[in-house]
């Protein structure tokens, strides 16, 4: 299954070592032996940086759970929207048509 990140999150924390680096290369003497690793460094951090805020986002979606809740014998409805259905037409539904809440929850795990 895809997993994904909050784009704003990780360009954040990518700015923060960014900012590290820079302070780095700031610091340190340009005729030290490590001012050109620090230079790499913020280079590939501001590359990194640049990179997560040109990828294209995906639109996602969290996905809602619900179940089919039982009201008397011919009707039942969604656990999350409540819009009922007659129980013959929704046999083999695994998702409500009204809300697309996924039908895979049992008795006692909503709000889960």
């Amino acid at each position: 299954m895809a997993e994904y990140i909050e784009r704003n999150a990780i360009y954040e924390k990518i700015s923060e070592l960014e900012e590290l680096a820079r302070n780095r290369v700031v610091d340190t003497p340009s005729t030290s032996p490590a001012n050109m690793r620090y230079v790499a460094q913020l280079n590939e951090r501001t590359a990194l940086k640049h990179l997560i805020f040109d990828t294209p986002a995906a639109d996602v979606a969290p996905v809602v759970h619900g179940r089919w809740i039982m009201d008397g014998k011919e009707h039942c409805y969604c656990s999350e929207c409540k819009h009922g259905r007659n129980i013959r037409t929704q046999i083999g539904w695994v998702y409500c048509p009204n809300c697309g809440a996924k039908m895979d929850l049992v008795a006692g795990q909503e709000g889960v």
